[in-house]
């Protein structure tokens, strides 16, 4: 018998509207009733969840940016994470630059977005996130600066 359910938000635990449908905390919170471990696992950063921290606050830990990052919510501390190589940083730059992408870069848990392009997201087809980035996104002038600098470490 199985003892991890593990769950995406984005078109699975989220309604259309960006919710967290109370349905959805009463089964989270009958699995962990009957022993069963309930994790997270999303694209999304642990900035980006910041809103919805009281319908998960039973959850303890978090499978976040894609499965970069393992975090610990109870004591607050990142389990693992994965970053991407330069070259790959790099790789991304260069073609985000050329074909004028929005990228969204996560960094330890805090998203991080280009102000330029978050006053323009609706020419990025991701307007359905405006307000999540505005609550919980560190806007930058320049993300490709940041980029860099991450990279050096």
């Amino acid at each position: 018998m199985y003892q991890l359910i593990a769950f995406d938000m984005d078109g699975t635990l989220l309604t259309s509207k960006k919710t967290i449908a109370k349905s959805s905390v009463e089964a989270i919170g009958r699995a962990q009733d009957a022993g069963k471990q309930v994790v997270l696992s999303t694209g999304r950063s642990l900035s980006e969840l910041l809103p919805y921290g009281y319908d998960l606050r039973e959850i303890r830990y978090d499978i976040l940016a894609s499965g970069a990052l393992i975090y610990d919510l109870e004591a607050k501390c990142v389990l693992a994470k994965q970053t991407l190589p330069a070259i790959a940083v790099d790789k991304v730059k260069a073609i985000a630059e050329v074909q004028d992408l929005m990228l969204v870069c996560m960094i330890d848990g805090q998203g991080y977005l280009q102000k330029s392009h978050f006053e323009n997201i609706a020419n990025y087809y991701m307007e359905i996130y405006t307000e999540l980035y505005d609550k919980t996104a560190i806007l930058v002038d320049n993300i490709y600066d940041l980029l860099a600098k991450e990279r050096a470490f």
